[in-house]
């Protein structure tokens, strides 16, 4: 492959997940992919756009994390 391309497999294991996942994340985002010698791979944009709903995605659960530890704190002060 190329060094401006990742496969869904490279980057499902750059980022700690699988394949399925990054599969439903480019089709839920209609993230473009291309297919090369029967492999789907993904360009530099792409990639790029799937790292930012990760981030996205971390900053979120840990706000809800945060919200629910801050709520407990309070019912056991109160």
């Amino acid at each position: 492959m190329s060094k401006n391309v990742k496969t869904i497999k490279e980057l499902a294991d750059e980022l700690g997940t699988n394949k399925t996942r990054i599969s439903r994340i480019i089709n839920k985002n209609s993230i473009p992919t291309q297919k090369i010698k029967n492999k789907i791979v993904l360009e530099d944009n792409s990639v790029s756009l799937i790292r930012q709903y990760f981030k996205n995605e971390m900053q979120q659960r840990l706000a809800l994390q945060d919200k629910k530890i801050t709520g407990r704190i309070q019912s056991r002060n109160q």
